[in-house]
């Protein structure tokens, strides 16, 4: 299949999926390119949005509560972000930008949230577009489709040893 996005997937479960897509449209916006950052199941403040609120050529817009997806309870609660996230990808891919990344989208998936098919489509019918997915769990269809990927594999992590997340680190 041949389409015109060029794509990107960062995938795994070490840390620093969120950190390089960031990492990805610093690099865009030094050269003035306009980027979209939409993060599902993600609600709460972290150095990287606030960092991005002083940059204009990059926007970061959470769709999620800021609670960790539980039970059902929460999960009934975060589908409906995520819906909502997803008709603002769907609206981006109108809209004029550069780069669009779609952060935790795989976690969207493994919950049930949204299905594979409707990323795929996403993907295929973006046009001329930088698109950045991260998350776990990444489905292999969306591996195969990446013109870019790259699994962070934990070797070692200060949470084995109890150490909770830090602002300015984690978040």
């Amino acid at each position: 299949m041949i389409f015109l996005a060029f794509i990107h997937v960062y995938t795994g479960n070490g840390k620093g999926k969120t950190t390089a897509a960031f990492g990805l449209a610093l690099r865009a916006a030094g050269w003035g390119h306009k980027t979209l950052i939409i993060q599902f199941l993600k609600g709460r403040d972290t150095g990287e949005k606030f960092a991005c609120e002083k940059l204009p050529e990059i926007t970061v817009e959470n769709y999620g509560s800021g609670k960790f997806v539980l039970n059902e309870e929460l999960r009934d609660e975060e589908e409906k972000y995520v819906l909502k996230g997803m008709a603002r990808v769907k609206r981006a891919l109108e809209e004029d930008w550069d780069m669009l990344v779609l952060d935790e989208i795989s976690l969207a998936m493994y919950h049930g949230m949204i299905s594979v098919d409707d990323v795929v489509s996403i993907m295929t019918d973006a046009g001329e577009i930088e698109m950045v997915l991260t998350g776990r769990y990444m489905p292999k269809e969306l591996i195969e489709l990446a013109d870019i990927v790259t699994s962070m594999e934990p070797v070692k992590h200060h949470f084995e040893e109890g150490i909770m997340a830090k602002k300015g680190r984690e978040y």
